[in-house]
């Protein structure tokens, strides 16, 4: 071997140890990136996931906060009972018909289904709803109302909400409640002996799963957030309707408030219905929201 040969090689070698060494400043150097995947095993009554990176995994685990009173996931099978996977557990019950389960639902991380009531969506919307927990409420003060949501109805309808109303009874007093308008706008309101609302913009009966969430306290007032963003909010709004009372979801009593739809049924799909008695913050809002996309 020649030395201008022996030359050669050492300077190709020096070369590749410096871009290498190039290589590895720039890696550690570059901004961080996220990435995952989720899967899942169901079977008729369980779901096991893997986590996603960088986010929560589920909407059980990004719901679950706070102080639940009740969160229905509504992926059962079949039959009445609703079941409540906060602890403790306040199960509901699927009440009239027609029912469809097992729908498509927003949160692949989880069972990934639904329920889809009173559709296909016509003037007779059938009279299919969700009771909540039998065990009742004196005059929630702060509390959160969230659930899911899928409809292309222009006849819009009841989401969920506090009332005095049993069984199939309408209720008397009512308001905490969220409803759909004919329009597709999301309606938010109490009744602090006067109606009192905050409400989206139209258009989100577009048969694509949305998330709803209002919340009310002394502190911040009321609030709705749509799809993990805060879209309306009033804070002299502290208080609601004292009475007792429970849950409901997909339908109750909405006589005489604002932009009254033409049905107090609501058509179309619901998933993850969560009640808690604390206002869920923009962060565990934004949260749930990401979990469920």
């Amino acid at each position: 071997m020649s030395a201008r040969t022996a030359g050669g090689q050492r300077r190709t070698v020096l070369l590749a140890v410096a871009a290498l060494a190039l290589a590895l400043v720039a890696a550690v150097a570059a901004p961080s990136t996220f990435g995952g995947f989720v899967t899942s095993v169901t079977n008729q009554t369980n779901t096991a996931s893997s986590a996603v990176f960088g986010r929560p995994s589920t909407c059980q685990v990004a719901t679950n906060v706070g102080s639940p009173f009740f969160i229905y996931p509504m992926n059962e099978a079949s039959g009445t009972a609703v079941a409540d996977t906060s602890n403790p557990s306040r199960p509901g019950t699927y009440r009239g018909s027609p029912i469809a389960y097992r729908q498509d639902g927003p949160c692949g991380g989880d069972a990934g289904t639904g329920v889809t009531i009173n559709a296909p969506v016509t003037t007779n919307t059938g009279r299919a709803f969700l009771s909540g927990p039998t065990q009742t409420q004196i005059n929630p003060g702060t509390f959160s109302a969230g659930i899911w949501f899928k409809t292309n109805s222009q006849r819009g309808g009841r989401l969920i909400g506090f009332g005095n109303g049993t069984g199939t009874t309408e209720s008397g007093s009512y308001d905490r409640h969220l409803y759909l308008t004919n329009a597709g706008k999301v309606v938010f309101g109490v009744y602090p002996n006067a109606v009192r609302t905050v409400e989206s913009s139209t258009g989100l009966n577009n048969n694509t799963w949305h998330y709803a969430v209002g919340t009310l306290s002394s502190t911040t007032g009321l609030r709705l957030y749509i799809d993990g963003a805060l879209v309306d909010s009033d804070a002299s709004v502290t208080s609601a309707q004292n009475y007792t009372g429970q849950w409901r979801i997909g339908w109750d009593n909405l006589a005489s408030w604002t932009e009254i739809p033409a049905s107090e049924y609501y058509q179309g799909s619901l998933a993850w219905a969560a009640v808690h008695t604390t206002a869920l913050t923009p962060t565990q809002v934004q949260a749930i929201w990401a979990a469920g996309r």
